[in-house]
């Protein structure tokens, strides 16, 4: 079965989670673009904070959406299922490799695909697989597996990207480099770094005795969004506010065999 984030995260999440605990023999697939696109914008609950949307608008009271986003793959491995995973249309050794997994597995399973859409992102289509590379880079949407109740990373950057890098492509995410509306920036970082820390921990990636100091390598660096390009100007001012976000390196880190999509390694 395959649905939307919209159908999938809000109007079916009902009908979703009774057929997973039934334990029907199904493999469901969400594509996430992060809002119901197919009826003009409207935010769902997958849509980003900060990001517009028809019904998240941008103004002077509200910066775009309100709160983050729910975590609807995490919903899914609360329902005990066989195997959940993340994957990206960047990567389709990733993609493949799991969708195979999940389809000779007894019982339901379930994947949620990142899915880039331009008119709702306001991005050029020929930039949709660089998006969706980036979102893994960023740590924004990680690529892992839970089978059986056992996190695994299937990709790890080897250099955390900040996610203003990310923001900065998407029309939708353009007024977050006015004054005023630095904070939104900060929040979003600090939520990805603490998801993509927890992650860490559950795939036993970081060993306790290191929590702590993993999580101070989290230093502040300087990130300056660079100014719009046209497909950016339908939302008014330009980007060229300075703007502070984190990043993390993994300088040390060695995964294995290079999946040819980008830095960073990938583990069959």
């Amino acid at each position: 079965a395959f649905g939307g984030d919209g159908g999938t995260y809000d109007i079916g999440l009902q009908s979703l989670s009774g057929a997973m605990e039934r334990g029907h023999q199904m493999l469901y697939v969400c594509y996430d673009n992060g809002a119901y696109m197919n009826t003009g914008f409207q935010r769902s609950s997958a849509t980003p904070q900060g990001a517009w949307t028809t019904t998240s608008p941008v103004g002077k009271e509200l910066p775009g959406k309100i709160g983050h986003e729910k975590n609807l793959t995490e919903i899914m491995v609360a329902h005990r299922l066989p195997y959940v995973a993340q994957s990206s249309p960047h990567d389709p050794q990733d993609l493949i490799h799991k969708a195979t997994k999940a389809l000779a597995v007894d019982g339901p399973t379930f994947l949620n695909v990142l899915s880039p859409c331009p008119r709702g992102w306001r991005s050029p289509g020929d930039e949709t697989i660089s998006l969706a590379r980036l979102a893994t880079d960023t740590c924004y949407w990680p690529l892992f597996e839970v089978n059986e109740g056992r996190y695994r990373l299937t990709y790890r950057p080897r250099h955390k990207r900040p996610l203003g890098e990310w923001l900065e492509r998407q029309g939708r995410f353009a007024h977050l480099a006015r004054p005023g509306n630095e904070h939104v920036l900060e929040q979003l970082q600090r939520w990805v770094d603490e998801e993509w820390d927890l992650l860490l921990r559950r795939c036993d990636e970081i060993p306790e005795s290191q929590w702590d100091k993993a999580a101070s390598r989290h230093k502040a660096e300087p990130f300056v969004m660079h100014p719009a390009r046209p497909h950016l100007a339908s939302l008014g001012e330009p980007l060229t506010a300075s703007m502070t976000s984190t990043a993390t390196g993994w300088d040390d880190f060695d995964w294995g065999r290079h999946s040819g999509f980008g830095e960073g390694e990938f583990e069959d």
